[in-house]
């Protein structure tokens, strides 16, 4: 994103204090406590069944939800949110980027993370990808992100891919100014390719789907959880989208860690975002909580601390590993400029590097433990002898080496200890507990923790969300600099 010309001629009118930014529109019920649906109307093609009326949805939007100002939740000193906001730093909007997982849906798999050059190979794409939908956007002189003219002539299928991507950074951010009103701040982001891997073997009917399943599960820095939906597309066709989302929500109504003793907690918010991207136009992100009463059960959803927050440092990892510039050394940090981009550094802690393998190794074993029973287990009755088989083919044919070798070939021999598991589930905790992804996670946290104590420029209080210094919910820090003339 580039910033045009501060200068004006004589003729300009001066801008006034409230056009600067971009809007941001925040809206809940009109009725305080309710959960609006459209009405139901009776099926064109089955008039025996009742479906949601989607024919009007700029009525029912306008009819059900009124403008917000403040949020309910939180103890924020005044809960105000803003109807503009200036441009973010650079830093902060490829945090908001990278944490939404922009074109990583249904991306993550046991054989991405245990064959690491075609996992860098995606990450080097969906960079390209990530820079091609920002190359559309630049910052006004009022400090606001508008779309470039020369949008409107791409070819359609490349303006869903770019709305997709703008859809994820504009509902980061309203998550973002959402949380800040309440005084507290995003902790995590999980973008659905992530969560729904982390989801405990616990839950014995999981009804979520790729329809069904929100973008994201956020947790706020309090520990409280929130559910976010994101659109993207024309201003046009905002109110349609949006009411799509809206009845895409309201399935997760209680969410926990599997390694909180509180779990699960109620979901304090569900809100569906749209970011609308017009040829010439300022980004307008509107946002809307809560959704309707859902109809068709309601979940309570137990991911995994580990694996989930494993899966965002491993993504992080390949993400370094796909800019191909130099890497230097600063106060135990790796840094990389990303040259594509003016002055802007990316980091992870050095001993990252490290613990990469053993990462890559025991969060990829594991995954593959779920995916060949979940594969497996409407074909033939469960068997613990079957399992270990197709477990050992499919890890024999890697062909590891080193480190990989180690670790998967003392993983063969364990499981060929569980023969007598009658359950899959017992299974899938057995290979858990042996590969111990909690201490896995611990190991990269202590490193984190260390950088953040012995670095002048990393301290947690001062990058988290603010300036041109911020760190990502993984550990990587991203930073603009400064060039000497």
């Amino acid at each position: 994103m580039t910033k045009t010309q501060s200068g004006r001629s004589s003729r300009s009118k001066p801008v006034s204090k409230t056009s600067k930014g971009n809007i941001f529109e925040f809206y809940v019920p009109k009725i305080p406590g309710t959960r609006p649906r459209p009405k139901l109307v009776k099926d064109k093609k089955d008039p025996k069944k009742l479906v949601y009326d989607k024919t009007k949805p700029a009525d029912f939007l306008k009819t059900s939800f009124t403008k917000t100002t403040s949020v309910n939740f939180g103890k924020g000193p005044n809960k105000n949110l803003l109807t503009r906001y200036p441009a973010l730093p650079l830093p902060q909007i490829v945090r908001a980027a990278l944490e939404c997982g922009y074109g990583r849906r249904k991306m993550w798999s046991s054989h991405l993370l245990l064959s690491s050059t075609e996992s860098k190979e995606l990450s080097a794409y969906l960079i390209k990808r990530l820079l091609m939908a920002v190359s559309c956007i630049r910052v006004d002189k009022n400090d606001a992100y508008v779309t470039c003219d020369f949008y409107s002539k791409i070819e359609p299928s490349e303006k869903v891919a770019i709305s997709f991507i703008a859809g994820g950074i504009g509902s980061f951010i309203a998550a973002k100014y959402w949380l800040d009103a309440a005084g507290e701040k995003v902790k995590v982001m999980l973008h659905t390719s992530i969560y729904t891997k982390g989801i405990s073997s616990s839950i014995k009917t999981n009804l979520l789907t790729s329809k069904k399943s929100p973008d994201y599960l956020v947790e706020s820095d309090s520990g409280k959880w929130h559910v976010f939906e994101s659109k993207g597309g024309t201003d046009r066709g905002r109110n349609k989208r949006i009411q799509e989302g809206l009845l895409q929500l309201g399935l997760i109504t209680h969410l926990g860690w599997s390694s909180d003793p509180k779990q699960p907690q109620s979901v304090i918010t569900q809100v569906c975002t749209h970011t609308s991207i017009d040829a010439g136009s300022r980004l307008k992100v509107v946002a809307y909580d809560p959704p309707g009463e859902n109809d068709e059960g309601f979940q309570e959803i137990i991911i995994d601390e580990a694996v989930c927050k494993l899966l965002k440092i491993a993504e992080s990892l390949d993400q370094f590993h796909a800019i191909n510039t130099e890497t230097y050394t600063e106060e135990k940090w790796e840094w990389k400029s990303v040259s594509q981009t003016e002055n802007l550094e990316i980091a992870l802690p050095s001993k990252y590097f490290n613990l990469e393998v053993r990462l890559r190794a025991s969060l990829g074993l594991f995954l593959l433990v779920n995916e060949i029973i979940e594969k497996y287990k409407e074909r033939t009755q469960w068997s613990a002898k079957f399992m270990i088989e197709r477990l050992e083919n499919n890890i024999n044919s890697y062909h590891f080496d080193g480190e990989y070798k180690t670790i998967s070939d003392a993983f063969i021999v364990f499981i060929k200890n569980l023969n007598d598991a009658e359950e899959e589930d017992v299974f899938i905790v057995q290979s858990r507990q042996y590969l111990d992804l909690d201490r896995v996670l611990r190991e990269f946290d202590a490193v984190l923790q260390e950088c953040q104590l012995s670095s002048t420029f990393s301290q947690p209080n001062d990058i988290q969300d603010e300036g041109t210094n911020v760190m990502m919910s993984s550990g990587m820090l991203i930073r603009e600099t400064v060039r000497k003339a």
